[in-house]
């Protein structure tokens, strides 16, 4: 706990720039879950590492151990390529931003007859270096002479976090060579079921599409078929002598109507259901059941549909996923040219900006 109070309070007395990168480098860490007992292990390993410099290089070691632990899980790939460039890029900064300081402290130093402005630009640099490194300055009243005294520590420094950077890189394109075949196959694979099952369901959609505008007519037909039983029941009911010229010509025309709703119904069950039983109805079959029936149908087709849907959902979500993998790794190879070809430093910069 003591080593830990200590630690948070230097941390906090860090500049913005070195709080950020142990920042980035905490949130890999937090989102390992059981691989944190790996890390423990790492930990012990770094034991003997003591001060700002060792709590640096164990954190940066660590999250390369983690993207080592990791390689085998089912994560997030896109998200650890991201984070991985992240942490990669802001180590880089960091080491180059002390290197620049670093070198315009020597040059500075080493010239013999500085002007005032130079006089106090050393004065600044040499502050943002004990800002950067402020156990450095302990045991010493002046911070010229702290400095000078820890150059080849600081160059050490500086040249472990370059190299930490780099390999959080080069772990990170190694696992990316390795996946990037089979997410590439997986990728033609999907896209190709993806396609079987857009053509197919383009059909499906469109025998849909034909069911539901057969059960509205059929709907309608069913309407029209109550409403003519209620009228011709009601004309039953009433007293011949009371009925008008009117009510006496739609008795004698009902049952007609009847017969051909009737037909028209059966014949849009049929077409809806081939082997429904209203091919062989007559005016004592259920119809009141059968119309009941037809939203249960539909719905179920409905439903039916939406399972399909979901399905290519899926596989869209999936090639989303895998194309956005690949983008992020093929950033990784992309960003290791860069450094390469010496543009990083140029990122650095507007990093630590």
């Amino acid at each position: 706990i003591q080593q830990l109070t200590s630690m948070l309070r230097w941390i906090n007395d860090l500049a913005p720039a070195t709080q950020r990168l142990i920042v980035v480098l905490g949130s890999l860490a937090v989102a390992a879950g059981p691989v944190m007992v790996l890390l423990g292990q790492i930990v012990k390993m770094f034991s003997l590492l003591s001060g700002p410099a060792g709590w640096i290089y164990l954190g940066v070691s660590s999250v390369v151990a983690l993207g080592v632990a990791l390689s085998g899980t089912s994560r997030d790939l896109a998200q650890f390529y991201e984070n991985t460039l992240e942490t990669s890029r802001a180590t880089y900064a960091q080491a180059n931003e002390l290197r620049n300081l670093i070198n315009e402290y020597k040059e500075l130093e080493g010239k013999p007859d500085k002007s005032e402005q130079e006089h106090r630009r050393l004065e600044r640099v040499m502050q943002d270096i004990i800002r950067l490194h402020p156990d450095i300055i302990k045991g010493y009243n002046d911070m010229g002479e702290a400095i000078e005294n820890n150059i080849t520590k600081l160059e050490t420094y500086i040249r472990t976090l370059e190299t930490q950077s780099e390999l959080q890189l080069r772990m990170a394109y190694v696992d990316y060579l390795s996946t990037q075949v089979n997410l590439e196959s997986e990728l033609v694979e999907l896209q190709r079921k993806r396609a079987e099952l857009a053509s197919q369901e383009e059909m499906n959609l469109n025998e849909l599409n034909r069911l539901i505008n057969l059960s509205n007519d059929a709907k309608l037909a069913f309407m029209d078929y109550f409403e003519a039983m209620e009228e011709l029941d009601r004309l039953q009911r009433k007293r011949v002598d009371l009925l008008n010229d009117e009510e006496l010509r739609r008795l004698e025309q009902l049952p007609q109507e009847l017969e051909v709703l009737r037909n028209t119904i059966s014949s849009l069950l049929v077409e809806i259901w081939p082997d429904h039983p209203a091919k062989y109805a007559t005016e004592y079959s259920p119809w009141g059941v059968w119309y009941l029936e037809l939203d249960t149908h539909i719905n179920r087709e409905l439903k039916d549909a939406a399972k399909r849907m979901a399905e290519i959902e899926k596989i869209d979500k999936r090639i989303s996923e895998i194309l956005e993998t690949l983008e992020r790794g093929a950033s990784i190879e992309e960003e290791l040219n860069r450094r390469r070809s010496g543009v990083a430093e140029e990122t650095s910069e507007a990093i630590v900006k």
